[in-house]
C-alpha cells in the first residue's frame, strides 16, 4: 500500500504516461539535447590564459599578427586620407568651373555691349555724313569735326550749321539771272534809242533793222535756254526714275532683311530654350553633387567614429585580456565594428564613384552649356550685324525719299 502511494506521487514517465500524452510531446521527449561540454576545473583558474602565451610556436605568430594589424591600420589610414584629398581636390575643380563659367559670361554681355556701341557709332556717323539743311536740302559732311564727350549729335549739328543759310545759286539760274538782265539792259537801251529815233522822225531803217536782228538772236537765244533748261528737267526726271528703282531695291532688301531676322529669332528662341534646359540640367547636377557629397562626409563621420571605437575595443581587449566572457563579447564586437568599417568603406567607394560620375556630368553639361552660350553669342551678333544693316537701309531709303521731295 505504501509502494502504490508513493508510486501515485512521484513524476510522471514514460512508462506509465506515454499513452496519455499528445504525438507532439512523445517527440519533445524523445529528443536529445547536446549541450557543450565545459572546461571544468581549469575555468576556477583564468591563469591559463595567459599561458599559451609563454609557448614558443604561439609568440611569434602572435607578434606578427599584432604587427600585421598595425600595418593594415596605417594603410587603410592613409587611403583615408589620399581619399579625402582627393574630395577635397573634386570639390575645388567644382568652384573653378563655376568662376570660369561666371567670367565667360561677363566676357560675353561685355563684348555684346562693345558691339552694340559700335553699331551705334557707326549709325551716328553715317547720320552726319547724310545730314542735309531742311532748306536748301543742301549736304554737310560732319564726320571729321572733333567732337566732345560730353556734346550730342544735336548740339553740334545745330553749332556748326547757319541759322539762315542762303539758297546755293546754280548755273542754270545764274545764265538766266544774267540773260535776263542783259536782255532788260538792251531793252532800256532799245527803248532809249527808240525814242530817240522817233524824236529824229523814225529815221535810220538799218539801225531799226539791225536791232531787230540782235532781237531775233536774243530771242533764239532765250529759246535754246528753254530747251536746255527742258533738257535739265528731262534728266532730273530720269535721276529720280533711277532712285526710284534705288528705293524700290532698298525696300526688297529690306524685306529680305526682315525675313532673315525673323528666322534668326527662331532660331535665336530655340537657343534660349536648349540653354535653360541645360541650365536646369547642369543645376540639377550640382545638387545631386551637394548631395552626394553631405552623404560621403557622413559616411566619413561613421567611419571615423567606428574607427575610434575600433580602437577602444582593440586596447580595451588588450586590457581585458584576462576575462574570457568579457574577450569574447569584445572579440564579436571587435569582428562587428571590422565588418561595419568594411561595409563604410564600400560605400565610401561607391559615393565616390558616382562623385566622379556626377562630375564627369557636370564637365559634360558645362562644355554643352559653353557651346551653347557661345552658337548663341554668335547668333546673336550676327542678328545685331544684320539689324545694323537694316537701319542703315533705313537711313538710305529715307535720304533718298528727302531727295525725292
Amino acid at each position: 500500500m505504501l509502494r502504490v502511494t508513493v508510486t501515485d506521487m512521484s513524476t510522471p514517465s514514460k512508462v506509465f504516461n506515454i499513452t496519455g500524452i499528445s504525438p507532439i510531446h512523445r517527440q519533445v521527449l524523445s529528443m536529445s539535447m547536446k549541450a557543450p561540454k565545459t572546461p571544468g576545473g581549469p575555468l576556477r583558474d583564468l591563469s591559463w590564459l595567459n599561458n599559451t602565451t609563454a609557448e614558443p610556436s604561439v609568440s611569434p605568430l602572435l607578434t606578427e599578427i599584432s604587427r600585421l594589424q598595425r600595418e593594415l591600420d596605417r594603410a587603410n589610414d592613409s587611403i583615408d586620407d589620399k581619399l579625402d584629398k582627393l574630395e577635397d581636390a573634386g570639390l575645388g575643380v567644382v568652384g573653378l568651373t563655376q568662376d570660369l563659367e561666371d567670367a565667360r559670361s561677363k566676357i560675353l554681355v561685355l563684348e555684346e555691349e562693345i558691339a552694340q556701341l559700335t553699331r551705334r557709332e557707326e549709325r551716328r556717323l553715317q547720320r552726319l555724313e547724310r545730314l542735309r539743311c531742311q532748306k536748301c536740302l543742301v549736304k554737310f559732311d560732319l564726320s571729321g569735326l572733333n567732337i566732345f564727350a560730353d556734346e550730342s549729335s544735336a548740339e553740334i549739328s545745330h553749332s556748326y550749321l547757319p541759322s539762315n543759310p542762303p539758297t546755293p545759286p546754280t548755273k542754270t539760274s545764274d545764265a538766266l539771272r544774267s540773260d535776263l538782265q542783259s536782255v532788260n539792259a538792251q531793252l532800256s537801251a532799245m527803248k532809249k534809242q527808240w525814242k530817240e529815233e522817233k524824236s529824229q522822225l523814225l529815221g535810220e531803217n538799218a539801225v531799226l533793222q539791225d536791232a531787230a536782228n540782235r532781237l531775233n538772236a536774243q530771242v533764239r537765244d532765250a529759246k535754246d535756254e528753254v530747251k536746255r533748261v527742258a533738257a535739265i528737267e528731262k534728266a532730273g526726271e530720269k535721276a529720280r526714275v533711277g532712285i526710284q528703282g534705288e528705293l524700290d531695291q532698298a525696300k526688297q532688301a529690306i524685306a529680305d532683311l526682315e525675313g532673315e531676322l525673323t528666322a534668326e529669332r527662331t532660331g535665336l528662341r530655340q537657343m534660349s530654350t536648349e540653354q535653360n534646359r541645360v541650365q536646369r540640367e547642369r543645376e540639377d547636377i550640382v545638387h545631386q553633387l551637394q548631395r552626394t557629397e553631405e552623404d560621403m562626409n557622413d559616411v566619413k563621420r561613421q567611419l571615423q567614429k567606428v574607427k575610434l571605437e575600433n580602437h577602444e575595443l582593440e586596447n580595451e581587449l588588450r586590457t581585458n585580456a584576462n576575462v574570457e566572457q568579457k574577450a569574447r563579447l569584445l572579440e564579436v564586437k571587435v569582428t562587428e565594428n571590422v565588418e561595419t568599417i568594411d561595409q563604410l568603406r564600400q560605400e565610401r567607394s561607391l559615393l565616390a564613384t558616382n562623385y566622379k560620375d556626377l562630375q564627369r556630368k557636370f564637365s559634360d553639361v558645362s562644355e554643352r552649356g559653353n557651346k551653347l552660350r557661345e552658337d548663341y553669342a554668335l547668333s546673336q551678333t550676327s542678328h545685331d550685324n544684320r539689324r545694323h544693316q537694316l537701319d542703315l537701309r533705313l537711313l538710305e531709303i529715307e535720304d533718298l525719299r528727302r531727295t525725292l521731295a
